[in-house]
């Protein structure tokens, strides 16, 4: 039946020209508004045509169960440049110039988007005050087999560039690094604007399509109609070669007046869109619900008609995807509108754009950031019954509070910088009963109590691991974690023994003293096949290039407060903190020696601590010259010409290695100390987080799925290193191959010095 409704279909627009024409006319120009009905003219089987409908049907048609996807070369040379214009005429006269030139990518972004990069956080990468409401910029790229080939589309880009009366705002350049910060001022545009509205506000974008040589005339009307209906925070972007924009702004849905003014201003973009310029309301996205109503003034009676008769043939109960993309209610927009319900600052301005998923370590395990926020969003929304609302409360303390490493990833990636983890904490905080916070402040007051308990508790279980057996524990343990409900650690084999403990002060140096922190888990944990102290690697490494340590007396009073801040103890994490600081501040001599951190993790925290400090204690951090392990060592053998050893090496940075953005200075580390050094092209969270890994097993085994592809039979000899303990014993276990200190493999390139000496 189906079949022969297609067929008939396919004649009926055969043999009427108009049809044929209107069909041909959209399809000059990206179009996805309803189905992709060209598809009739294409091809001439039902099912070539059915197959070509289903794509872009948003599940109205069918179920796609599997996706094969044929893919396309990546050029390996890709260089990128912003290019600047007082007015959008100027930018829009360019664009055929630059295609001609064979740009891979032309993005257009109004004044009011170039400047919203003032709102992100990190260093931006332009001078936004230059920037003028009625600018406009592109992006421009291209692509190569070899940066030859690119040289001269960059030199005429610069006389066309001249002769349009513009000039760089950021110059092409093939680092990647700065070639992505181009790119995430583009690709953030969304998010971005998402935070500037207020909490509770939504945020829309649409995505409407018009010839390219319409351009220079159709933004600054769209322009006009955004201010005209009170969208003052709108911006303007997308892809210029094809005609392609986007806009963003936030709206106001609870409120009859905001909802009044969406729907006149949405009204006013289907007039200019169809009946003033003649283009298509969706290009490139799905036409969903909100633009169903508008898909018959786009196509026409007679072709909307063909589409409700393409949906009736393959969903006549209409029970796929109802009122999507074909809908007879024209208020179907606005119906069942989304609600944005305030759960916590930390969170609230989120547009759920999904940016920070693809670096969670629980992403396949359990949920997201993204999802941790909709399910935040939905239990506080109250449109749940009590008896689910109860539910989801239940499933989300696993899914999202224990199995949430609290990283921080996620903020990296975030183009407005949310860190979910911190959401996270807050409800860790809330969960902790009086005697609970008792238990933490004690522990902060006997902290060397503690350290020695937890190290006695270690040696207990690795003389269990002998007297069973260390699969037999590891079972057992698993078992007592499962019934807790991820209250008792597991035990895993690559935990290692008690460390042998070197401490002692030797005398300052003048400028060559460093203090040397070592943190409460490399204090507990040992190094190495021999256990050995992190204090007497380093003291080696002293020793060959000529510095020397200074090691606190009372180190084992000190902790970063990290365990505290993401278990939310905040008080116990915040006096931890101070204290620490005032043993740091009077060891280093009121700030006068600089102080080595061991643990990336606790660099960052001491770092980045000055958010939680006030009064005397934020007098006494600012004196403090804290330096993270690997780029001090780094600092190190980069003065030091000896050969790399011949041995292969697998590093991991930390998290904290990639918030401080140290991974370069992590990779030249190792690349100069060892011949072969392999790592993830994608950075990632081991899922250890402290002892994270320990109570959630499958956290870490999940996350470092991700070193797999790197590995093959002949990397089982690899040796691996980060700079955090913790991590090192997770990813141990989950790839089956020994990670240790990058101290271990400095100090081994430095005792090249010893054996050169001795020959």
């Amino acid at each position: 039946v189906l079949a022969q409704e297609l067929h008939d279909v396919r004649q009926l627009i055969l043999k009427d020209s108009e049809l044929k024409r209107i069909i041909q006319y959209k399809y000059q120009i990206k179009n996805t508004t309803g189905y992709a009905i060209n598809a009739f003219l294409d091809y001439k089987h039902p099912l070539d045509i059915m197959a070509r409908l289903t794509v872009g049907s948003e599940g109205t048609l069918a179920f796609i169960s599997n996706v094969t996807l044929q893919t396309i070369p990546d050029p390996p040379v890709k260089v990128a440049g912003l290019l600047y214009f007082r007015n959008i005429k100027q930018a829009c006269d360019i664009i055929p110039e630059l295609e001609a030139l064979g740009a891979s990518a032309v993005e257009i972004m109004d004044g009011s988007a170039l400047q919203t990069v003032k709102y992100v956080k990190k260093n931006p990468p332009y001078d936004y005050s230059k920037i003028t409401d009625n600018s406009a910029a592109l992006l421009c790229e291209f692509q190569d087999q070899a940066i030859e080939n690119t040289r001269s589309s960059i030199a005429e880009t610069a006389f066309l560039l001249n002769q349009h009366n513009g000039e760089y705002l950021i110059d092409f350049t093939q680092d990647e690094m700065d070639r992505a910060a181009l790119w995430n001022v583009r690709k953030s545009l969304y998010p971005t604007v998402g935070s500037m509205r207020a909490f509770g506000t939504s945020v829309i974008t649409e995505d409407i399509c018009f010839r390219p040589n319409q351009l220079s005339a159709v933004i600054p009307d769209l322009q006009q109609l955004l201010h005209r209906w009170g969208f003052h925070d709108a911006v303007i972007f997308g892809h210029a070669k094809d005609g392609n924009l986007h806009f963003v702004t936030p709206v106001s849905l609870d409120f009859a007046e905001g909802l009044k003014m969406y729907q006149g201003m949405l009204a006013d973009v289907v007039n200019l869109t169809i009946d003033k310029y003649g283009g298509s309301l969706k290009a490139e996205h799905g036409t969903g619900r909100n633009m169903a109503p508008f898909v018959e003034i786009e196509w026409g009676k007679a072709l909307y008609a063909i589409m409700k008769r393409i949906k009736a043939a393959a969903d006549p109960d209409n029970i796929l995807n109802p009122d999507v993309l074909i809908s007879d209610d024209p208020n179907t927009h606005f119906n069942n509108l989304k609600p944005i319900p305030v759960v916590h600052h930390s969170i609230d301005l989120c547009v759920e754009c999904g940016f920070c998923e693809t670096v969670c370590p629980s992403q396949g395990l359990t949920i997201t950031p993204r999802q941790r926020i909709i399910i935040a969003r939905e239990m506080q929304s109250g449109d749940l019954s009590l008896r689910d609302k109860r539910l989801l409360e239940q499933q989300f303390k696993y899914d999202g509070n224990q199995s949430c490493a609290t990283d921080g990833l996620c903020e990296i990636q975030c183009p407005v910088n949310i860190n979910t983890g911190d959401y996270i904490k807050s409800l860790r905080s809330k969960q902790h009963s009086v005697i609970g916070k008792k238990v933490a402040d004690l522990v902060v007051n006997n902290f060397s109590l503690t350290e020695t308990i937890v190290r006695a508790l270690l040696q207990l279980s690795n003389f269990g691991a002998r007297l069973l057996g260390a699969d037999s524990l590891e079972k057992f343990s698993k078992l007592l974690n499962t019934i807790s409900h991820h209250g008792i650690p597991v035990w895993k084999k690559t935990l290692p023994h008690q460390p042998r403990q070197f401490q002692h002060i030797q005398s300052p140096v003048d400028n060559s003293t460093f203090i040397f922190y070592q943190s409460c888990i490399s204090r507990i944990f040992g190094v190495g096949e021999e256990n050995e102290s992190r204090v007497r690697i380093m003291e080696e490494i002293a020793q060959k290039v000529n510095i020397s340590f200074i090691v606190p007396k009372n180190l084992h009073q000190s902790c970063c407060g990290t365990p505290f801040s993401s278990k939310g103890f905040d008080n116990a994490h915040d006096r931890m903190l101070r204290k620490t600081i005032k043993i740091l501040y009077e060891t280093s001599n009121s700030g006068k020696y600089p102080i080595v951190v061991d643990t990336s993790p606790c660099s960052f925290h001491l770092i980045s601590a000055e958010e939680y400090l006030d009064g005397k204690s934020l007098i006494l951090w600012r004196a403090l010259n804290i330096l993270d392990i690997v780029p001090f060592l780094h600092s190190i053998v980069s003065t030091i010409s000896l050969p790399p050893l011949d041995i292969k090496t697998l590093i991991h940075p930390t998290c904290s290695s990639q918030k401080m953005e140290d991974v370069e200075v992590f990779i030249n580390l190792a690349e100069k100390c060892s011949k072969d050094v392999i790592y993830t092209e994608e950075l990632f969270c081991c899922g250890f987080a402290g002892d994270r890994g320990l109570l959630v097993p499958d956290l870490p085994d999940n996350a470092n799925k991700k070193l797999f592809p790197l590995l093959n039979s002949e990397d089982t000899d690899r040796a691996g290193f980060s700079s955090s303990r913790t991590c090192e014993i997770g990813l141990s276990s989950s790839s089956g191959i020994s990670f240790q200190p990058i101290e271990l493999l400095v100090r081994d390139y430095l005792n090249q010095k010893d054996q050169t000496t001795n020959h």
